[in-house]
């Protein structure tokens, strides 16, 4: 099967089942336009809540090819409500001229402390390695540094993400015709999460996550997703986070109303405190 892009991502097929795509809370309004400007994508994200206007905007911008050079791209440039800014750029082989190598820096532009490096090399088939550090945090570089490793054999992947001089966390997952499964073990082998997921058929699949050990232990959640008619993507997922019962159910749609807008909506009820949220998300491309 193929490579995950990250560590945490081993146990995708069934995370996004039970993540992906559940607006249940606030409203949002997600504009994103394509440009002239060597591809530059702009997006500009507003968030409502139910007294007005809680977040007024943030704007973010990537250039896949800046200024026309082939190999770099600014993957992410943001700025929030607050004056904060995010950068995120990549340099991969047309610039350095080394197969499979992307190298990638990200920083918010007030502490260089907190600016973070990363090589990921996928030049070896198969495999995936990153290392992430922050080359100017000084006493704090070791104890920041990231290496995850990737490995897949056959229709499994087998996975490391060590950070600082912590043993590191493990997973695994398996694949095999409509069938998949991933265990990750964390916190010194004390803590393990485990994803299932099964497709029923082309519209429908089911997934499934247990945790056990750490301050989460015995939390669940199970879930599903399904398709009505040609383009509605119908969600719900029951679970809980720390009980033996269940605590919440949550629901989602996603439908696209036009060519170019999407609407999201979803709503939550917890059988705790008996509160049921609901929320709604446009996106404009």
């Amino acid at each position: 099967m193929p490579l995950p892009s990250k560590f945490d991502d081993i146990n995708k097929s069934a995370s996004s089942v039970l993540g992906d795509d559940y607006q249940v809370k606030g409203h949002k309004l997600e504009v994103k336009q394509k440009t002239n400007f060597d591809g530059a994508v702009s997006t500009t994200t507003i968030e409502f809540a139910n007294d007005g206007i809680r977040t007024p905007g943030k704007l973010s911008w990537k250039f896949p090819k800046l200024m026309g050079i082939g190999g770099f791209s600014v993957d992410k440039l943001e700025y929030d409500k607050d004056g904060k800014y995010k950068f995120e750029c990549s340099v991969k082989k047309e610039m350095h001229g080394i197969n499979g190598l992307a190298v990638e820096v990200k920083s918010d532009f007030t502490d260089l402390a907190k600016m973070t490096k990363a090589f990921t090399y996928t030049g070896i088939k198969d495999a995936l390695i990153k290392v992430e550090a922050r080359p100017m945090g000084g006493a704090d570089m070791i104890k920041d540094f990231n290496l995850e490793c990737l490995y897949g054999i056959g229709g499994a992947v087998v996975g490391a993400k060590f950070k600082g001089l912590n043993p590191p966390d493990v997973g695994v997952n398996f694949a095999k015709g409509d069938m998949f499964g991933s265990v990750i073990a964390k916190s010194t082998f004390s803590e393990f999460v485990g994803h299932c997921a099964y497709t029923v058929n082309k519209d429908i699949k089911v997934a499934g996550t247990y945790t056990q050990g750490g301050k989460s232990s015995g939390a669940w959640t199970v879930g599903g997703q399904t398709k009505i008619g040609a383009d509605i993507t119908a969600k719900a997922k029951l679970g809980c986070k720390v009980l033996a019962e269940p605590d919440f159910l949550s629901f989602g749609v996603k439908k696209p109303l036009v060519q170019g807008l999407v609407l999201t909506a979803g709503g939550q009820h917890a059988f705790t405190d008996g509160k049921t949220t609901y929320g709604l998300k446009l996106n404009v491309e």
